[in-house]
């Protein structure tokens, strides 16, 4: 075979391996997670506010505890309008960059605990009361089973996954994207919606706020 015959080739493959590649690296980092504004969701350094899709009851996903004793759980602002309290995403793997996407592990943690010693990672509680409800909680730890979470797509939305490996158990393991994971959904309880694994996932959307630090960005709402 001449060499001007093998250059043609490598000239008309090329184009097909750049595709491959693009293709391969889209799948390897997955589609960025975006926010109220369109922007895609940056880890670690910026805080944002976890608001429902649906209006009511409920408002932004902020502190509170069931019996008025810590660790506090995760749940919604009993006022609607609230944007709750502000979270930050940090991702079990560091490799993944500085934005959050679909369906890759990571850690949510509030900026701060206003009462409580423990830590403001969130984790799954273990099955409690007569109903077997499993709680959304604080005092989580970087990168155990307990504290995994993924934002994944439902529908035209977003919503929190818990994918613990086996730390799903019991009669409420919500609705299960495989094994070991679940839903985050609300239970209503004692005047409150609280979150924790549940049939019914829990719509989000993402609204940004400050950076850490308090910087502020072009377009910041």
């Amino acid at each position: 075979m001449s060499m001007k015959i093998i250059r043609v080739r490598m000239v008309l493959l090329l184009p097909l391996i750049a595709w491959i590649l693009s293709a391969a690296d889209a799948a390897a980092t997955g589609d960025a997670v975006l926010d109220t504004t369109g922007e895609s969701v940056e880890t670690v350094t910026r805080l944002y506010n976890i608001l429902p899709v649906l209006p009511g009851p409920g408002g932004g996903v902020t502190l509170s505890s069931p019996n008025g004793t810590c660790p506090l759980s995760v749940a919604q602002d009993v006022v609607d309008v609230s944007n709750g309290f502000p979270v930050l995403f940090w991702p079990v793997d560091s490799g993944y960059g500085d934005v959050v996407t679909e369906s890759k592990p990571l850690n949510i943690m509030f900026s701060s605990l206003p009462v409580c010693t423990e830590s403001s990672i969130w984790k799954l509680g273990d099955a409690s009361g007569a109903n077997g409800w499993r709680y959304v909680m604080t005092g989580g730890v970087f990168g155990d089973d307990k504290s995994l979470f993924s934002i994944e797509k439902y529908g035209g939305n977003y919503t929190l996954v818990f994918c613990g490996g086996t730390q799903v158990n019991g009669p409420h393991m919500g609705g299960l994207l495989g094994s070991g994971c679940g839903y985050v959904g609300v239970y209503s309880e004692a005047g409150q919606q609280w979150l924790g694994l549940s049939d019914e996932p829990f719509l989000v959307r993402f609204k940004r706020t400050v950076a850490m630090g308090g910087g502020q960005r072009k377009n910041e709402i």
